[in-house]
This record gives structure tokens, sequence and C-alpha cells, in this order.
């Protein structure tokens, strides 16, 4: 999926938000084959726990607790830069699921 702008990452580092499941050689894969992206040098990945969430009960006396779904980031450093460096967006983010 594209991200909240429409527009694919530019530069040499993309930043892309993955199911907690994928692995460096799957989301590797992934990208090679759905974007055609360009020589991935290195893929580094950040697991996170879900947070926690105040949300009102549905009898509307209290609030309960919930967990929101967890999440991974993988940064991927491309050999060639994407695109043109003025218009990197360091918040550019992708939802990547299997």
């Amino acid at each position: 999926m594209l991200p909240s702008n429409g527009k694919l990452p530019t530069g040499k580092k993309a930043k892309f938000k993955v199911d907690p499941s994928m692995g460096k050689f799957d989301i590797k894969e992934y990208l090679d084959k759905v974007y055609d992206l360009p020589k991935i040098n290195k893929i580094h990945t950040v697991n996170y726990d879900g947070h926690l969430k105040r949300v009102p009960k549905p009898k509307g006396d209290g609030y309960m607790i919930k967990r929101m779904k967890a999440y991974k980031t993988a940064y991927v450093y491309f050999d060639t830069p994407l695109g043109d460096e003025e218009d990197n967006n360091e918040n550019n983010t992708k939802l990547i699921s299997e």
C-alpha cells in the first residue's frame, strides 16, 4: 500500500510498517516482487508492542484498557537513490501485510 501522501519514499532509505510475523528475507522478497525496487543493501527491523489505550465501556459507565495491535517497522537501505533527495520525508510509512 502507498503511504497517506500517495508517494513512494525517495532517497537511499525507506521506512515500512510491516506485519510482526515477517522476517527480513520475507520483506526483501515482497519489495522485490511487488514494487520492483533497486538492489536492497540492508534491512533493519524494530518490533513494537501494541500501546495501551483507554476506551469507554459499551454501556457508558467508566473506561476499560485495551491493548492495540503490535507491529514491526522495517528500515530498508538501497544502493541507489529512489528519487529526488529534496522530497525525502522521514515520516513516509507503508503498511505491508502478507
